[in-house]
């Protein structure tokens, strides 16, 4: 014998399923592939690899970063800071006059100052997507940032 038992029962309308695609019945919402691209400019860019020949992953604790702020560059290369100038207009970047703090520090924080400097100085343009932003150089990418959000 099968006994049923019916709790709280209502007439109550049965609210509707979560929608699986809200994108795709919301046409005004982007997919995150059509995310407005992060401004350049004002941005605290946060370098997150340097590719090209072997690639080289950034160990986040040395905080190499760029913020560009009308024509001045500023930031850190992993170990010191650094400054400096640099043109865009377009998809076209350059860096000039980059300079910085002289301190020494542990051998990985002196490669990837070295790298990242390196880099910098054959960068010619720029990519953003959403929250990612690529520099390039004339044989390809050169280093990877994430906009970081204090």
């Amino acid at each position: 014998m099968l006994t049923v038992a019916v709790v709280g029962c209502t007439n109550a309308p049965i609210p509707p399923m979560a929608d699986p695609h809200p994108e795709a019945s919301h046409p005004g919402r982007p997919y995150p592939d059509e995310v407005e691209p992060a401004p350049l400019i004002g941005s605290f860019w946060r370098l997150t690899e340097l590719v090209g020949g072997d690639g080289f992953r950034v160990n986040p604790r040395f905080r190499a970063h760029l913020v560009l702020d009308e024509d001045r560059v500023t930031g850190s290369s992993g170990c010191n800071r650094l400054i400096g100038r640099f043109t865009a207009e377009g998809d076209t970047l350059r860096f000039r006059d980059l300079g910085g703090t002289r301190m020494a520090c542990e051998a990985d924080a002196m490669e990837l100052e070295r790298r990242f400097l390196a880099a910098l100085e054959t960068v010619s343009g720029y990519t953003i997507t959403g929250e990612q932003l690529v520099l390039n150089g004339p044989n390809g990418p050169l280093a990877r940032f994430e906009r970081y959000l204090e």
